[in-house]
């Protein structure tokens, strides 16, 4: 069940990159002239959203926009510690 919530994140994440929605996204938030402190704010909404629908592995790797096999092993690594 891991690996296919997993692959459907991979997925999710290879089709916001290449359809350029992250670029678009991040220069339209750049462009709404927010505090730091609101944009956190929505952030943490939207993670909150999230949450109740998917798990936390789900929400990383779907929401990591560059995706390194290396550094997610470094990371489980120090999560496991």
């Amino acid at each position: 069940m891991i690996i296919v919530v997993l692959f459907g994140a991979l997925t999710l994440n290879n089709l916001i990159v290449f359809s350029g929605l992250a670029s678009g996204l991040s220069s339209f938030v750049t462009n709404l002239y927010f505090t730091p402190m609101a944009t956190m704010a929505i952030i943490l909404l939207i993670y909150l959203a999230l949450g109740c629908f998917l798990d936390a592995l789900a929400i990383i790797r779907a929401l990591s926009w560059s995706f390194s096999p290396e550094w997610w092993s470094v990371r489980a690594a120090r999560l496991s510690v």
